[in-house]
Parts: C-alpha cells; sequence; structure tokens
C-alpha cells in the first residue's frame, strides 16, 4: 500500500500527504502503518490510484500484512498489535523511527520503481535479483528511509526524504553471507508453497516459522551461556561459540525488531540447526544433559509442534522441590545491564532522528 500510494502522488507532481487527504480528508493515513491495510478504498478510488501509480488495471488493490499474517495463521489480537515475521516501522506522527527496507539498485529503474512488500518480511535480508543486502537508512545522512515523507519533486521513490540524496548502494551491502542467503531461500519457498519439510516430516508453513523462532530463542540463550547446557549443544552441533564474538541482538529486542546484520548472524546459524536431523538432535541431547523440562522456559512457552518428534523422545526429570530462600536485593547481571545500555542508545538515536526531522520541517 505504501508503493502504491507514494508512487501515484509523485506520478501527480503532489505529496503523498497531499494526495491522501484529497481522498481521505477524515484520516490522518501516514501515521499508520498503511501496508498493514486500509479498509476505505472504494472501487473508484482504486480505480483513479492504479491508472495514477501506472498499475496494471487487473491487478487488486496490493497485499497487505494483514493478508500475509492470515495466510501464515499468525494470530492478530489487536488492530495494532505486532504482526509476527514483520518488521515495525514504529511511527510517531508521520514520522517512521525505523527505516522502510530497500534496495537502492531496485529502486535506481525510476518511474517503473516500487517497494516490495516482501521487504518487511523479516526473513527477507537480501534483494534476490541484485544480490544486495537491503538497507533501511540512507547513507549519506543516515537517515531513516521514509517514502511517504517524499515531496514532490522528488519525482521517484529513489531519494532521500531528508537530504535528498538519491539513494545508493553502502559498501557493506555488497558482502552475502551464503548461509543466511540461502535459509533466506528456503523460507521464501514455504511460504511459497505454504509447507515445509523438517526433522523428516512435512509441515505448515506456520508450524515451519514458529520452529525457526524456537531455534532462534535457543541461540540467544546459548549465546548468553556458551558454558551451560543449550551453548554445549550447539557446540557439539559445530557452534564455534567460544571463537566468535556475538553481539547478535546486544539490546535483546525481538527477532522483528533486530537489524538486518544481527538477523543475518542468526538466521546463518538457524539455517545449520535446520540441517540436522531428529537422531542428531536426540543425541546432542543425551551428551549435553538435556531433557524435556529443559525447555520449558517459562510457564506460558510452548514447544513447537514441529519439534515434537524430537521432544517426546527426551527424558523427563523430575521437578526439583524449590529451596526456600532468604530474599536479597541482588545486582542485575553485567549481561543485563549492558542489554539496558543497548536500548538506551537505540532509543536515543531514534530521538535524534525524529527531532532532525522536527527541526527541518
Amino acid at each position: 500500500m505504501t508503493s502504491w500510494l507514494v508512487r501515484a502522488s509523485l506520478n501527480q507532481g503532489c505529496d503523498p500527504l497531499t494526495f491522501t487527504q484529497y481522498y481521505w480528508p477524515d484520516y490522518r493515513l501516514w501515521t499508520q502503518d498503511v501496508d498493514r491495510g486500509f479498509s476505505q478504498v472504494n472501487s473508484d478510488i482504486q480505480h483513479d490510484i492504479e491508472i495514477m501509480a501506472r498499475i496494471d488495471t487487473e491487478v487488486d488493490v496490493p497485499a497487505t500484512l494483514i493478508i500475509f499474517a492470515d495466510n501464515l495463521g499468525a494470530e492478530i489480537k489487536t488492530q495494532a498489535a505486532p504482526i509476527a515475521w514483520t518488521q515495525p516501522l514504529s511511527k510517531r506522527n508521520r514520522t517512521s523511527q525505523i527505516g522502510y527496507p530497500h534496495c537502492p539498485e531496485c529502486l535506481e529503474v525510476g518511474k517503473n520503481a516500487y517497494l516490495k512488500l516482501s521487504w518487511r518480511y523479516s526473513w527477507v535480508m537480501y534483494c534476490t535479483e541484485h544480490y544486495l543486502k537491503l538497507q533501511s537508512q540512507c547513507i549519506y545522512c543516515d537517515q531513516p528511509y521514509q517514502p511517504q515523507m517524499l515531496q514532490a519533486q522528488a519525482r521517484y521513490l529513489n531519494r532521500c526524504h531528508y537530504c535528498e540524496q538519491k539513494l545508493a548502494v553502502a559498501a557493506v551491502s555488497e558482502i552475502v553471507h551464503l548461509l543466511a542467503y540461502n535459509f533466506q531461500q528456503w523460507a521464501e519457498q514455504v511460504w511459497n508453497v505454504r509447507q515445509g519439510w523438517i526433522l523428516e516430516q512435512q509441515v505448515s508453513a506456520g508450524e515451519w516459522f514458529n520452529l525457526v523462532l524456537f531455534y532462534v530463542r535457543l541461540i540467544r540463550r546459548a549465546i548468553k551461556r556458551p558454558n551451560h547446557m543449550f551453548g554445549l549443544l550447539l557446540t557439539y552441533f559445530g557452534f564455534k561459540l567460544d571463537d566468535e564474538i556475538l553481539e547478535t541482538g546486544a539490546t535483546g529486542l525481538a527477532l522483528d525488531l533486530l537489524s538486518i546484520d544481527d538477523r543475518v548472524e542468526l538466521f546463518k546459524r538457524v539455517y545449520h540447526l535446520l540441517e540436522i536431523s531428529p537422531e542428531q538432535w536426540l543425541d546432542g541431547c543425551a551428551e549435553c544433559g538435556v531433557s524435556q523440562n529443559s525447555f520449558k522456559w517459562h510457564k506460558e512457552f510452548q514447544v513447537p509442534a514441529a519439534f515434537m518428534p524430537v521432544f517426546l523422545q527426551l527424558p523427563q526429570k523430575t521437578k526439583r522441590s524449590p529451596q526456600k530462600q532468604i530474599q536479597t536485593i541482588n545486582p542485575k547481571s553485567s549481561e543485563a545491564v549492558k542489554q539496558s545500555w543497548a536500548r538506551l542508545q537505540r532509543k536515543i538515536k531514534i530521538r535524534e532522528f525524529y527531532e532532525q526531522n522536527l527541526i527541518r520541517k
């Protein structure tokens, strides 16, 4: 929807804000994430925008993240609730605090350029056409890329709204990590056919992606405690936790909020876990003393259905009766302090971007 509306407005020589206010004067449309979906699009408006955006008139209204969630089987509890496996934009008024992911080479085609909804999917890190890592910021001014803030004189989507420079490819974008790229291709195939094959069984796309999230959590636990059972388990599987500096997810944020670089590092390791057979899982768990109780991370946590062929064959350990402890005030761990500091730095940077936009206005 973002691409659809911004292209239509720029093709008519007006700002996206002016364009949407003409059609929907009662809505502050750009304060929302329009890619989620917007129901106030009747057939007349759709026909007008299709012509102005130079979209094939036989194409329906563009796919939305709500449709994506329905097809994936993800539950959306409220209208504003995050959608699993999609990157949020974190809007504040019209300003996005997180840049729209994009491939600068794809946007370089000028009037035919458009934003792909798939760039918002959390497993998408690379442009499969140009083999470049996606970007979310302008390399000249470091501002988040915000197509909804473009002015009429920009004409096309390949401009930064803040410095008005053409979006360019960053040098680091040329690096493609093969394992992460293979994971993206695998995930894309599962999404397209709505099913996948894992742990010697066929599962739905929703179950496959739930298993990936489970592996991500396991990896992040192992990184925090490399000498604990899960760290030892990944070492058994060939991970080199002691030899690598793993700063993935230093903020402790959810997967969808992580930067592309962090997701690349995580998905490289997830791809390795996805290739492990049930027999290897059982051997590794037996070697490292991992039982069913080891995966009960909190009361509400449920082991994903796709992992059950392994989980049900693990031994159960009797629950130990907790000893009564004297309540003491303990300082936070160094890991918790580092995460708090990283989150604070992230908030400061986002606030600086927002204030720069206010001053510019």
